[in-house]
């Protein structure tokens, strides 16, 4: 196989040529030639991808492999075009693909996973005078950052993933910045934010949008990046305790302990993009950040 690689403005088109070979198919010129067209018909429906045409936000994905390097690119197959070649009788046929990417960006084979571990305070407290209903409010926030390492030649793209039950959750790159979401997940929810440029959703549980519950703050999806380099990670929310008191002239401090476990589970997960997790050990409950390095 042999290739070429051309941009249009901001995406990339690669073409390449495949040579469908059936040499040693059959012992006769016919039978090397009968195989060789069921050979190219079969490339051809592969290559036309209808499986993944026919998925929203999902492109076909391309993989590379030169001088050891392995690379992948997003994108879309092209029609083919097979070459009317005398060969073809003998049982060869050059067929030249073109591939269209989403994007000029060539991303590392290989995902990789970061955990952002959420820890709720051990307790807080009113001071008196106390009127009815009660409210407390706190942040809980991630006991460590996680850190992650970005390699390649560009910033990349993470895909955040937070599990209830949690309120309020806000994922950070520490230093760069934050996403927060306005809603409230029961146990076994999540939300994924997925801000690559053939995705660009925020999806709850799969099914239904929850983009218009970003808070005012939080970037635009196409700039969500993770810097090159080392990146740390952080998760937080925000909760709110109601408590009914009947006795309004209480003059005394309140202590009302959050029970230990409770709501701890948002993590942030994924990133297109080659990422290495350095943080310590995360607790089992805890899940993933993924990410690829974008190479040119």
């Amino acid at each position: 196989m042999s290739g070429s690689a051309g941009t249009t403005g901001r995406l990339a088109t690669i073409t390449f040529e495949v040579g469908v070979d059936t040499v040693d198919d059959a012992p006769t010129q016919l039978g090397r030639h009968n195989a060789n067209l069921g050979a190219v018909s079969t490339m051809l429906e592969a290559w036309d991808a209808e499986a993944v045409r026919r998925r929203f936000a999902t492109p076909a994905v391309l993989r590379t492999m030169q001088g050891g390097r392995a690379r992948r690119f997003y994108g879309r197959p092209r029609k083919p075009a097979p070459a009317g070649s005398k060969l073809t009788k003998q049982g060869y046929t050059p067929v030249v693909c073109t591939f269209a990417c989403v994007d000029s960006k060539a991303y590392d084979d290989v995902e990789q996973i970061a955990r952002a571990n959420l820890v709720p305070p051990d307790h807080y407290g009113l001071v008196g005078p106390l009127t009815t209903p009660l409210t407390m409010t706190a942040e809980s926030a991630s006991k460590n950052a996680g850190e992650v390492v970005v390699g390649g030649t560009k910033p990349t793209w993470p895909v955040i993933t937070i599990y209830g039950p949690i309120s309020n959750p806000v994922c950070e790159v520490v230093g760069r910045w934050k996403a927060g979401l306005d809603l409230t997940l029961g146990v076994g929810e999540r939300v994924v934010i997925d801000p690559r440029p053939w995705v660009r959703t925020v999806m709850r549980n799969g099914n239904a949008s929850v983009a218009g519950k970003l808070t005012r703050g939080t970037p635009q999806l196409k700039d969500m990046r993770l810097p090159r380099g080392r990146a740390g990670l952080r998760a937080a929310r925000h909760r709110c305790h109601r408590q009914r008191v009947h006795d309004g002239g209480l003059a005394r401090r309140l202590r009302l302990p959050v029970a230990p476990g409770q709501d701890r589970s948002c993590t942030i997960v994924q990133a297109t993009g080659s990422v290495r997790d350095t943080s310590p050990a995360a607790p089992r409950h805890s899940p993933p950040i993924r990410s690829s390095d974008q190479r040119r």
